[in-house]
């Protein structure tokens, strides 16, 4: 399975080879693996923490993935609250500029510029 290391050392797997990561905006897998490794780790929940899609897929209309600054990370053993929960930690340590939503099936994660 092809990994991801961020620039500070932090690993995340990556679904399979369609999720797409060399086109996604130079920073933003970074700050979204740094922010959430925390709140997976704390949960022991080290087999789930794996990036689903990027830029690549179909996603809805507006998405910020076919712009390169949207990821989302799989949620796999996790309750509606322990999901919730990651997914309000993760927004709190991006800041204002990030949108965290908690989509059920995964934490969609993006930067939005403006």
């Amino acid at each position: 399975m092809r990994t991801y290391t961020s620039d500070s050392g932090v690993q995340v797997r990556l679904k399979d080879e369609s999720v797409d990561i060399a086109n996604v905006a130079p920073g933003v897998m970074d700050r979204v693996i740094n922010a959430a490794w925390p709140s997976y780790a704390r949960r022991g929940a080290h087999d789930s923490f794996v990036v689903t899609s990027a830029h690549d897929g179909t996603h809805s209309p507006g998405s910020l993935h076919d712009d390169g600054l949207a990821v989302d990370l799989r949620v796999w053993g996790f309750t509606d609250d322990e999901r919730a929960q990651v997914a309000y930690e993760i927004q709190e340590r991006l800041g204002a500029r990030w949108d965290v939503v908690d989509e059920a099936t995964h934490v969609h994660i993006e930067y939005d510029p403006e």
